[in-house]
């Protein structure tokens, strides 16, 4: 035995391979080759994904598609997968003009209306924008770059606009109200059918509408005499204010004179019930006070009559006695009366002569002489 020999050997304890470990360091070993050969031939295997854009990773060999929504850089296989990018920032889409110049700028929307008139729109502006999560949508139904606005922008715009604001005529879509909720109800139609592509039309900016000149002298016309009659009816619905409130204020103040000549009539009525209350007590008072003066008066006229009729009567008796004395007595009484009375009675005596030559004649009427000669 060799005098080296130290026993017999142990088991081997150190690192072993699990089954099927070892096909799968060759796999990566072989994709590690791949890859530093695809670097020393130019294939880098990594792409740019700005903030702007989204980026759709698609694996040729299982079929699938990675959605990427961070702006970075993205490793991919070359050969294997491959790395589209979209632009996902908000873009304007602008109808205007004679020609199409571009996906993003066509010529002018012209529409027909109910009524048969044509009219036309200067520039129509759509703000869309494509959606990042359905980037790999856009990429199926699409392609790349910007083919997404050639199949479906223009194709659903121009025809869906035309549709809506074609539902009114001339005069009905002159109302910004009316073309206003065209434009509302084409966004609505535009969305449901863009979006299963991964598009999305966030605003529609619409002008007001042109027409022929004469057309649109027609629609000035109409849209001043319509101003014209709001105004009027503007004016009578504040003329029906004014007198409203002028009849308010009419009904106030009559109602304030009202109230006002109720309390002086009330009380001219009150001073007027105490007077009368006052003069009937006062007539009253006359009244008893004349009732009985005058009583007074015709007791004292009573005894004066009766004082009156004794004196008279008395006197009567008197005449009486003495129209019968002078009656027995006959003409001497009545001398002696005649006499008393020219006892104080001077009589002046002148002598009377004819004058032969008189210096006044005056002719006395016979009857007068006669008098006068009786009573000489």
């Amino acid at each position: 035995m060799p005098s080296n020999y130290d026993g017999p050997r142990r088991p081997y304890s150190g690192p072993r391979l699990a089954p099927g470990q070892l096909p799968r360091l060759i796999a990566f070993g072989l994709l590690a080759l791949l890859i530093i050969a695809l670097g020393v031939l130019g294939f880098d295997g990594v792409a740019e994904v700005k903030d702007n854009q989204v980026a759709v990773v698609v694996n040729y060999v299982t079929g699938g598609m990675e959605v990427h929504d961070v702006a970075g850089n993205k490793i991919y296989l070359p050969f294997v997968e491959d790395v589209f990018t979209f632009d996902k920032s908000p873009n304007k889409f602008v109808m205007e003009g004679n020609a199409d110049v571009s996906t993003d700028h066509v010529r002018e929307l012209t529409v027909r209306a109910r009524d048969g008139s044509n009219f036309w729109f200067d520039t129509i502006e759509i703000q869309y924008q494509l959606l990042a999560g359905q980037a790999a949508v856009v990429l199926q139904d699409s392609g790349v770059g910007d083919a997404f606005k050639k199949f479906w922008l223009m194709s659903y715009t121009r025809s869906v606009l035309r549709d809506e604001f074609g539902r009114f005529d001339a005069e009905e879509i002159s109302n910004p109200a009316n073309y206003s909720s065209a434009s509302l109800k084409a966004q609505e139609r535009l969305n449901g059918a863009l979006r299963p592509h991964g598009i999305e039309v966030r605003q529609i900016t619409i002008p007001k509408p042109k027409f022929a000149t004469e057309y649109e002298q027609a629609i000035q016309d109409r849209k001043l005499a319509d101003q014209e009659v709001e105004r009027l009816k503007a004016q009578a619905l504040q003329l029906e204010k004014e007198k409203a409130k002028r009849l308010a204020e009419i009904d106030s103040d009559l109602g304030q004179k009202f109230a006002a000549l109720r309390g002086q009539l009330a009380a001219e009525k009150t001073q007027a019930e105490a007077e009368k209350i006052k003069l009937e007590r006062e007539a009253d008072a006359f009244k008893i006070e004349r009732a009985a003066a005058g009583e007074a008066e015709r007791l004292a006229a009573i005894e004066e009559a009766r004082g009156m009729t004794e004196k008279y009567q008395k006197e009567a008796q008197g005449l009486k006695a003495k129209a019968e004395a002078l009656a027995r007595q006959g003409r001497i009484v009545v001398v002696e009366a005649l006499a008393e009375k020219l006892a104080g009675v001077e009589i002046e005596i002148t002598p009377y002569q004819r004058s032969g030559a008189p210096a006044r004649i005056e002719v006395e009427p016979a009857t007068a002489a006669a008098t006068s000669g009786q009573g000489r």
